[in-house]
């Protein structure tokens, strides 16, 4: 019974390093890829329709969206870099960066496409009548409303990239869960480390959801155009 069960979260006390540690590498591996993948991909959606090869490249980016995030992480952690490229393999945590990057930037690129699908063609319309150029009506007209459009589902999507972070832990990653993992089988109380990371991503995730949610139900948010 758990009512009998001797909790001590005392041992912890000499982790509180490395559990801080394994915060900041999660945090890290987070945001990158989340901020890199999504400029590479509102960055490819905005050339990618207009190539003569731009049905084919969404094939492959949903082919890209398909495979689950574990699989893709090995798939770069494992890839023979050395033999390919001639460099040195990645890191656990570089490769964890790398292989959510990827995932954030096709997931990114689908959103993009769609958002400027569905704005009204009078958009570049506006732009040309103000002698705009394609790229000044993309960066100053465009821009900006297609990130207003994904701006809730990318918020959630990192919220989702947060909680992911957790199995950087099986490539070596030393985010907080390969912390509590250590932990736990070092001084044999897994429970209280689990309970601690537990908390640890209520704290981190929280607050993000928090904010997406107020976002989404702003004005800004809101107004069709």
């Amino acid at each position: 019974m758990m009512s009998g069960y001797d909790w001590d979260f005392s041992f912890l006390t000499p982790y509180i390093g490395a559990l801080a540690r394994g915060v900041c590498v999660t945090i890290w591996i987070a945001c990158a890829s989340f901020v890199v993948g999504t400029v590479i991909g509102t960055l490819a959606s905005a050339f990618l329709p207009r190539t003569k090869f731009g049905n084919a490249m969404l094939l492959i980016n949903d082919a890209v969206r398909a495979v689950p995030i574990l699989v893709l992480l090995f798939m770069v952690y494992y890839f023979p870099w050395k033999m390919a490229f001639g460099i040195k393999p990645l890191g656990p945590i570089v490769a964890s960066i790398v292989a959510f990057t990827i995932a954030q930037a096709a997931y990114t690129v689908d959103l993009a496409v769609g958002a400027l699908r569905g704005l009204p063609t009078r958009a570049w319309e506006t732009g040309a009548s103000l002698g705009l150029s394609s790229t000044e009506i993309w960066r100053k007209v465009l821009a900006p409303s297609v990130i207003r459009l994904m701006l809730p589902a990318q918020m959630a999507f990192f919220i989702g990239i947060i909680r992911l972070t957790s199995i950087t832990s099986v490539i070596g990653a030393p985010d907080v869960v390969f912390v509590a993992q250590t932990t736990g089988n070092q001084s044999y109380r897994a429970i209280e480390a689990w309970l601690v990371v537990g908390l640890i991503y209520i704290l981190l995730v929280t607050p993000v959801t928090v904010l997406a949610r107020r976002l989404d139900q702003s004005d800004w948010v809101k107004r069709r155009w």
